[in-house]
């Protein structure tokens, strides 16, 4: 897994990265994202399966993007969703998704109404 929030976050080389918080992968720094880049004869690494909350986010000095696609996810967070369209001529452009507001329902008292 290559994880977004290796490219700035506290605790992590974000030059070169290191374990992730959760022990399940590997976190890549800048470095490692650039190397990996060039290597691939690449520009943008585009990956998804994180929050993000406006539904699209730049890491590793705009040389990785994570995109979420669910608005609200799960009904905890108030994010918003994002798609990503690449033009022919490798133009990228983001669609955002608002997240609607969530409905407050007071708590029922167990009495019917009459």
């Amino acid at each position: 897994t290559i994880s977004a929030s290796s490219c700035g976050s506290s605790g992590i080389n974000a030059e070169y990265g290191g374990d992730n918080d959760r022990g399940v992968s590997f976190t890549f720094g800048t470095n490692e994202v650039s190397k990996f880049l060039k290597r691939n004869n690449l520009s943008l690494i585009v990956r998804a399966h994180q929050v993000v909350e406006d539904g699209y986010q730049f890491f590793c000095k705009r040389k990785m993007v994570t995109l979420f696609s669910a608005p609200n996810y799960c009904g905890e967070f108030d994010n918003a969703a994002a798609t990503l369209t690449v033009s022919k001529d490798l133009v990228c452009s983001f669609h955002i998704y608002k997240p609607k507001p969530v409905a407050i329902v007071p708590p029922s008292d167990g009495k019917k109404k009459k």
